[in-house]
Protein backbone atom coordinates (compact mmCIF):
# COMPACT_ATOMS: atom_id res chain seq x y z
CA UNK A 1 0.00 0.00 0.00
CA UNK A 2 1.34 3.63 -1.21
CA UNK A 3 -0.39 6.80 -0.41
CA UNK A 4 0.39 9.56 -2.87
CA UNK A 5 1.26 13.20 -2.56
CA UNK A 6 -2.08 14.61 -3.50
CA UNK A 7 -3.62 11.77 -0.46
CA UNK A 8 -4.40 9.02 -2.31
CA UNK A 9 -4.45 5.74 -1.26
CA UNK A 10 -2.72 2.99 -3.83
CA UNK A 11 -3.13 -0.98 -3.17
CA UNK A 12 -1.73 -3.00 -5.19
CA UNK A 13 -1.72 -7.13 -4.99
CA UNK A 14 -0.07 -9.59 -7.26
CA UNK A 15 -1.26 -13.63 -6.49
CA UNK A 16 0.75 -16.17 -6.71
CA UNK A 17 -1.28 -17.21 -10.20
CA UNK A 18 -0.43 -14.19 -12.35
CA UNK A 19 -3.44 -12.28 -10.66
CA UNK A 20 -3.76 -8.79 -10.35
CA UNK A 21 -5.90 -6.44 -7.79
CA UNK A 22 -4.97 -2.43 -7.59
CA UNK A 23 -7.43 0.14 -6.11
CA UNK A 24 -7.05 3.75 -5.54
CA UNK A 25 -9.23 5.38 -3.08
CA UNK A 26 -9.17 9.24 -2.72
CA UNK A 27 -9.11 11.71 -0.42
CA UNK A 28 -12.90 11.89 -1.06
CA UNK A 29 -14.20 8.44 -0.54
CA UNK A 30 -13.94 7.82 -4.13
CA UNK A 31 -12.14 4.96 -5.43
CA UNK A 32 -11.21 2.85 -8.59
CA UNK A 33 -10.61 -1.08 -9.09
CA UNK A 34 -9.07 -3.10 -11.31
CA UNK A 35 -8.51 -6.89 -11.42
CA UNK A 36 -7.40 -8.99 -13.84
CA UNK A 37 -7.64 -13.21 -12.93
CA UNK A 38 -4.39 -13.85 -15.96
CA UNK A 39 -6.85 -15.85 -17.74
CA UNK A 40 -9.11 -13.74 -19.82
CA UNK A 41 -11.13 -12.14 -17.38
CA UNK A 42 -11.00 -8.46 -16.24
CA UNK A 43 -12.91 -6.22 -13.72
CA UNK A 44 -12.83 -2.64 -13.87
CA UNK A 45 -14.97 -0.86 -10.79
CA UNK A 46 -15.45 2.75 -10.00
CA UNK A 47 -17.55 4.37 -6.42
CA UNK A 48 -18.02 7.94 -6.69
CA UNK A 49 -18.23 9.93 -3.16
CA UNK A 50 -21.76 10.28 -3.56
CA UNK A 51 -22.17 6.29 -2.85
CA UNK A 52 -23.19 5.85 -6.57
CA UNK A 53 -20.45 3.03 -7.99
CA UNK A 54 -20.36 0.46 -11.25
CA UNK A 55 -18.44 -2.13 -11.99
CA UNK A 56 -17.76 -3.64 -15.49
CA UNK A 57 -16.50 -7.30 -16.07
CA UNK A 58 -14.93 -8.37 -19.35
CA UNK A 59 -14.80 -12.35 -19.23
CA UNK A 60 -12.71 -14.39 -21.80
CA UNK A 61 -15.17 -15.86 -23.43
CA UNK A 62 -16.36 -12.55 -25.14
CA UNK A 63 -19.27 -11.77 -22.70
CA UNK A 64 -19.57 -9.50 -20.48
CA UNK A 65 -21.71 -7.52 -17.29
CA UNK A 66 -21.82 -4.05 -16.13
CA UNK A 67 -23.88 -3.22 -13.08
CA UNK A 68 -24.53 0.49 -11.86
CA UNK A 69 -25.84 1.76 -8.46
CA UNK A 70 -26.81 5.03 -8.76
CA UNK A 71 -26.90 5.63 -4.76
CA UNK A 72 -30.66 6.11 -4.27
CA UNK A 73 -31.44 2.40 -5.08
CA UNK A 74 -31.76 2.43 -8.60
CA UNK A 75 -29.28 -0.04 -10.14
CA UNK A 76 -29.16 -1.07 -13.84
CA UNK A 77 -27.50 -4.60 -15.07
CA UNK A 78 -26.10 -5.26 -18.27
CA UNK A 79 -25.41 -8.51 -19.74
CA UNK A 80 -24.07 -10.10 -23.16
CA UNK A 81 -24.02 -13.49 -23.30
CA UNK A 82 -21.18 -15.31 -25.78
CA UNK A 83 -24.38 -15.78 -28.01
CA UNK A 84 -24.83 -12.40 -28.50
CA UNK A 85 -27.69 -12.25 -26.13
CA UNK A 86 -27.72 -8.76 -24.70
CA UNK A 87 -30.00 -8.56 -21.32
CA UNK A 88 -30.86 -5.09 -20.16
CA UNK A 89 -32.38 -4.60 -16.36
CA UNK A 90 -33.34 -1.67 -14.52
CA UNK A 91 -34.91 -1.39 -10.94
CA UNK A 92 -36.16 1.92 -9.49
CA UNK A 93 -35.89 2.90 -5.96
CA UNK A 94 -39.44 1.92 -5.35
CA UNK A 95 -38.95 -1.45 -6.10
CA UNK A 96 -40.67 -0.81 -10.01
CA UNK A 97 -38.47 -3.26 -12.28
CA UNK A 98 -37.90 -3.13 -16.43
CA UNK A 99 -35.97 -6.18 -18.72
CA UNK A 100 -35.25 -6.38 -22.26
CA UNK A 101 -33.36 -9.08 -23.85
CA UNK A 102 -32.32 -8.47 -27.35
CA UNK A 103 -31.36 -12.32 -28.97
CA UNK A 104 -29.19 -12.68 -32.03
CA UNK A 105 -31.64 -13.60 -34.57
CA UNK A 106 -33.50 -10.10 -34.00
CA UNK A 107 -35.80 -11.24 -31.51
CA UNK A 108 -36.32 -9.39 -28.19
CA UNK A 109 -38.39 -10.23 -24.65
CA UNK A 110 -39.15 -7.98 -22.17
CA UNK A 111 -40.87 -8.03 -18.67
CA UNK A 112 -41.34 -5.43 -15.55
CA UNK A 113 -43.77 -4.31 -13.28
CA UNK A 114 -46.68 -2.88 -14.70
CA UNK A 115 -45.71 -3.17 -17.97
CA UNK A 116 -47.95 -3.74 -20.77
CA UNK A 117 -47.91 -5.03 -24.18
Amino acid sequence: MAETGDGHVVERVVGADGSTTQRDTAPDGSWTLTTDDGHGTTVDGYGAADGSHSMTTNHADGSYDYVHDDGSGAIVLVHRSPDGTFTQSYRLADGSWYTIADHPDGSFTESGTDLIV
